[in-house]
């Protein structure tokens, strides 16, 4: 997904660890997001196929029977004389030929479509695969320790030292932003049928307020 890779960019790109965990948590709710959707499709194209090859043996089946009552009729007319009968087993070829060649069109048919359903869980599941890798690919944890490890120990006053001084405030220019991306990460988490609309704004607002620094 584009909008996976571009939560990827900024992971890579952004020096400031607040933003770069928020962005870790997106791109992991977005790749779980986007996995659950593949499931779901391959979940439906193997009940398709599941289908098919019921219906692949159903048709076959059609098709041998046809097939035999064909030949029934061919070797009956051959031993008709050139007479009404004759004719009437003529018609009952002719009959039994249309009936041969629509149960075979229809094998064909059957065969074609559930070869085209193999090809596309095939394919599927390569995707299924990528899409795995991605949900694992920032583990929460290690994203946690991260920003943990990269905050600045916090000042103790000592006995000896005189009264602490103010926090600083370079926290506070980034917390639009970081804001931002924690109030999409928990409405993914709770409305995940608008997630990608939603991981799509999330990427207008975040290339806006980065556009600003």
């Amino acid at each position: 997904m584009q909008a996976l890779e571009q939560f990827k960019a900024v992971i890579s790109t952004s020096k400031r660890p607040e933003i770069v965990n928020a962005a870790k948590r997106l791109y992991t709710e977005g790749s779980r997001l986007w996995l659950q959707s593949l499931e779901r499709q391959r979940e439906f194209l193997s009940d398709e196929a599941k289908l098919y090859e019921d219906r692949v043996a159903r048709t076959l089946q059609k098709k041998s029977d046809a097939d035999a009552r064909l030949k029934a009729a061919m070797r009956t007319a051959n031993r008709a004389d050139a007479n009404t009968q004759g004719q009437t087993e003529e018609t009952s070829i002719a009959k039994m030929r249309a009936e041969y060649e629509h149960a075979y069109s229809e094998h064909q048919d059957t065969l074609h479509r559930l070869s085209e359903l193999r090809q596309q869980l095939g394919g599927l599941d390569q995707t299924i695969t990528q899409a795995q890798a991605s949900a694992t690919a920032y583990p929460t944890g290690a994203a946690e320790s991260n920003l943990s490890a990269t905050q600045p120990a916090t000042n103790q006053p000592s006995a000896s030292s005189g009264p602490p001084s103010p926090p600083s405030q370079p926290a506070a220019a980034s917390s639009p932003l970081l804001t931002l991306l924690t109030q999409i990460g928990g409405f993914l988490q709770r409305y995940w049928v608008l997630g990608v609309v939603v991981l799509l704004a999330g990427l207008w607002g975040l290339s806006r307020l980065t556009t600003r620094r």
